[in-house]
């Protein structure tokens, strides 16, 4: 069947009343019958390529179409000139009126879409260049390429900058298409390359592995593996998929890399709380069984013990509030003073510069200042009204290392008396902080008050 295209046919339908036109200003009388005769040819034309199914080849009802209307108007001339009856003559100039009207009708249509066809503000001018068909070439396969196209746009413009990879492959993995390739590659220079020229040989290999497996079984598989760049490396989550039409893998690759770091320094919070915990129940193990030593009662000991867990428990609040990072030290003693010492606490003086301290040391000097206050409130200057405490601490130098000097003060409570016993209190303000603390420490029993004073490097 004779192919015309439809823009083709459009324009010759619309040129030939135009051109007869043009003798019709000269011989208006002649040439009238031959401009609706072409209007009427225009109009079946466009109708015939408008109603065909396929825009390209009109259909049988098109052909009807652009054969009745011209068909219409010739056999109202022909009556026109056979006939002398009146009523004949009006059936014919009906006849040629009718036809006419169907070609100004078709010609309006074709207007009417071509003005809906052009976006708004856009002037009517060379059309964008558009695939037309071969030999063996029909419009569902013009079609099936237009979507692919428009489809691959799409593709490009949702993953740039968005550190995802998309890429197909061919059956010798050789790339067919890629987008945001790592090392900067462009994705039409990588056409018909494979994986070893883009990444080391040895992530390289492990892909092909993965992608020969996958068209083999014919299962999708998901890798993790790092890419070397310029500046480190980067790391990326591969899904992979079979192509089972027209052979090869398709498969998009997403940057992990920040997940990965984060995996890695969850890695490295979690080895060091257990460590902490680990520490910390040796701690609280260590109290546990000092306390029950110097105990003679299982509510006794309950009391006690959960004393000194309340005051350990407070200097850990202050470490993990901190991110366990230094902790100020004026933060530290009120912690565990003003709780323990609840009312006499308005009898405590705190006096010093600010002072970082590190958490290790926290950790034992709050326990020794758990300690002091509980003995100050049973037997020292905040077991009666007018006592007082004054914790006074500065800093010093000693052989070019910053150390912590803090004294510990009471006044105006009960005649002191060194104890003759030494309990596990004692031992938590002496030789624990001296071990802990790689310091020093010095208590004095003077009868107008206890005095302790320890002295550690801050390093």
């Amino acid at each position: 069947m004779l192919q015309i295209s439809q823009p083709a046919t459009e324009g010759a339908g619309l040129a030939a009343p135009l051109v007869m036109g043009g003798f019709a200003v000269l011989d208006p009388l002649a040439s009238a019958s031959l401009v609706v005769l072409c209007l009427a040819l225009a109009g079946g034309l466009i109708l015939a390529t408008r109603h065909g199914a396929d825009p390209v080849v009109p259909s049988r009802r098109g052909i009807f179409y652009a054969a009745l209307v011209p068909l219409v108007f010739a056999v109202s001339k022909v009556a026109e000139a056979m006939s002398g009856n009146d009523t004949l003559q009006s059936i014919s100039l009906f006849g040629q009126i009718a036809a006419a009207s169907a070609g100004t009708v078709g010609v309006v249509l074709w207007l009417v879409r071509e003005r809906r066809a052009r976006p708004a503000g856009v002037p009517a001018g060379p059309e964008m260049p558009v695939a037309t068909p071969g030999p063996q070439q029909s419009t569902a396969d013009l079609a099936d390429l237009d979507n692919q196209r428009i489809t691959m746009e799409r593709l490009k413009t949702t993953l740039d900058g968005s550190g995802i990879v998309a890429f197909e492959q061919d059956e010798d993995l050789r790339y067919r298409w890629l987008f945001n390739a790592p090392n900067a590659a462009d994705g039409e220079s990588m056409e018909g390359r494979t994986d070893f020229d883009l990444f080391p040989a040895d992530v390289a290999a492990q892909l092909g592995d993965v992608k020969k497996r996958v068209m083999l079984t014919k299962e999708r598989e998901t890798l993790e593996l790092p890419v070397p760049v310029e500046d480190g490396e980067f790391w990326y989550r591969v899904d992979i998929a079979p192509l089972t039409s027209r052979g090869g893998v398709a498969a998009v690759a997403t940057d992990v890399t920040a997940l990965k770091e984060s995996q890695g320094q969850l890695h490295v919070l979690m080895r060091e709380l257990a460590h902490r915990i680990k520490n910390l129940l040796a701690v609280i193990d260590g109290i546990a069984r000092q306390t029950a030593k110097h105990q003679t009662s299982v509510e006794g000991f309950e009391e006690v013990f959960s004393k000194r867990l309340r005051g350990l428990a407070a200097t850990h609040d202050l470490l993990i509030q901190a991110d366990w990072k230094p902790i100020a030290f004026s933060d530290l003693a009120k912690s565990q003073i003003v709780p323990t010492a609840a009312e006499a606490a308005k009898n405590v003086v705190f006096d010093g510069p600010h002072v970082w301290l590190p958490g290790d040391s926290a950790q034992h000097l709050g326990l020794a200042f758990h300690e002091l206050t509980t003995n100050a409130i049973k037997h020292g200057a905040l077991s009666v009204p007018g006592g007082q405490v004054s914790i006074v601490w500065d800093q010093t130098t000693k052989e070019g290392e910053t150390w912590l000097d803090v004294a510990w003060q009471e006044s105006g409570g009960p005649d002191v008396t060194e104890p003759e016993g030494a309990g596990f209190g004692t031992f938590l303000t002496t030789r624990a902080v001296e071990s802990g603390l790689r310091g020093e420490v010095e208590r004095s029993f003077a009868p107008d008050g206890f005095v302790w004073r320890v002295s550690f490097p801050l390093s």
